[in-house]
């Protein structure tokens, strides 16, 4: 492959990364992920501000530790099991290319599998993105985390 093709290959991927992971929904999706985070730090401060009593304090801080860590662990047990699923995808496709490799007469077209590459590589943008959206709520959450702790504390 000379290396003005590897270039127009490398532009063409990074458009499509860019319309998946920097397109104007993808950013509308991140926008929406913060004003969420927001409203329910705003809405945690609020009670936090409006308690008064030390127990309800606790009880309300287990709570939510609780609730952030169901959803702490329930992202990230999504995201390895999306993540595995696509490495292992990507292992059947090479195991497909080299059976293909061997042998022509296998009923494995070629064509297809270098469109399903394509679709991998789509796959692991929109993962890209699920990513970023993760780590924004990591972010925001750990504030959370932090609220939390800080009143189970100074609770008494």
């Amino acid at each position: 492959m000379d290396p003005a093709a590897m270039l127009n290959a490398i532009h063409e991927q990074e458009a499509i990364r860019k319309n998946i992971v920097k397109s104007p929904g993808a950013i509308t999706g991140y926008v929406w992920d913060v004003i969420r985070n927001l409203i329910t730090l705003s809405v945690v401060f609020t009670v936090y501000s409006n308690i008064y009593d030390s127990s309800t304090k606790l009880i309300f801080s287990g709570l939510l530790l609780t609730y952030l860590s169901v959803l702490t662990v329930g992202a990230s047990l999504g995201q390895y099991n999306m993540q595995m699923a696509l490495i292992n995808t990507r292992l059947q496709l090479r195991t497909q290319k080299a059976l293909l490799a061997k042998s022509n007469d296998t009923g494995i077209d070629s064509e297809d599998l270098e469109e399903e590459e394509a679709e991998l590589k789509k796959a692991g943008y929109a993962l890209e993105k699920i990513q970023y959206k993760f780590y924004i709520n990591a972010a925001l959450h750990s504030i959370l985390y932090i609220a939390a702790i800080y009143n189970i504390i100074t609770a008494y």
